[in-house]
């Protein structure tokens, strides 16, 4: 978690406890200025002209423009006192949205450092799976010339199998003749 998370969600209060003595200043500005005193007063006006209007839809009532005038006629320092709530609340709104804003990006960030991770995390046991693939290519490598050395071997020992019962075969033919021939009386003429 970010740490300046907690903190933006105290400035609430924090502008909450210093907008009061704003508010109170600006008002009391408003009375001093005759050109802002005069544009929150319009501001106010049309503000509350348009909550009679809504209010009289709302209940169902029909009035004409006239008696709607004079249902939102108020005076200059309720005047005062509304404008000056009507640009609180918008620079509160301002205000908030703002801190929404920097609170979203903060939680993008924090999103996109948890996916980079995972990306990252992901990209180690890819190259492990690699090497370890690798690894397993190379084993099956040295397995298949194991196997051919083997095939090898067992063609040759096929081979000495065979001469060696062709050579046992002519040991015992010899053999054979030998005895055969031990058995036989050589006579030797005699001079």
């Amino acid at each position: 978690m970010v740490f300046g998370v907690p903190l933006i969600k105290l400035f609430p209060l924090a502008f909450k406890f210093f907008s009061s003595p704003a508010t109170a200043a600006l008002k009391k500005r408003c009375q001093k200025s005759p050109k802002f005193a005069a544009r929150v007063i319009r501001w106010a006006t049309w503000y509350n002209k348009q909550t009679v209007i809504l209010r009289y839809k709302i209940n169902g009532i029909k009035r004409s423009k006239e008696q709607i005038e004079a249902a939102s006629k108020i005076n200059e320092q309720k005047a005062i006192d509304m404008g000056v709530e009507i640009f609180m609340s918008g620079i509160a709104l301002i205000i908030g949205l703002g801190l929404l804003l920097i609170q979203q990006y903060l939680q993008e960030m924090d999103a996109r450092e948890k996916q980079e991770k995972q990306e990252k995390e992901r990209q180690n046991r890819l190259a492990q799976i690699d090497v370890t693939n690798a690894d397993l290519d190379e084993l099956k490598l040295g397995l298949k010339l194991v196997l051919d050395d083997l095939k090898t071997v067992k063609t040759r020992l096929g081979q000495l199998e065979t001469n060696f019962k062709t050579w046992t075969a002519t040991v015992e033919n010899i053999e054979a003749r030998t005895t055969s021939l031990e058995d036989t009386v050589v006579r030797v003429p005699k001079k």
